[in-house]
């Protein structure tokens, strides 16, 4: 089974999120967090970095970078690279 994590907005408007685990462990990106806490990006990535500061958790520890490919905004039918930066 693959990990899995869905963020979605119900027919309430609120976010709701679903969550599926494998070995304990659920990663999330900092646009999922900011989905997750209704907060915009820039105040997630804010608080994470204070956090990476004041040495509450290790950096190299918890982030882990993964590639996302998706359309190309300008040519048809080509795609693209995205790394994304994701926190345990």
């Amino acid at each position: 089974m693959e990990s899995q994590i869905e963020i979605y907005k119900g027919s309430d408007g609120q976010t709701k999120i679903e969550v599926k685990f494998e070995q304990d462990t659920v990663w999330l990106s900092q646009e999922q967090i900011a989905d997750l806490f209704d907060k915009g990006r820039s105040t997630i990535t804010e608080h994470i970095g204070n956090v990476f500061k004041e040495g509450e958790l290790e950096e190299q520890v918890v982030c882990r970078e993964f590639r996302h490919t998706t359309p190309h905004g300008a040519i048809v039918g080509k795609t693209q690279k995205k790394i994304i930066s994701t926190i345990i």
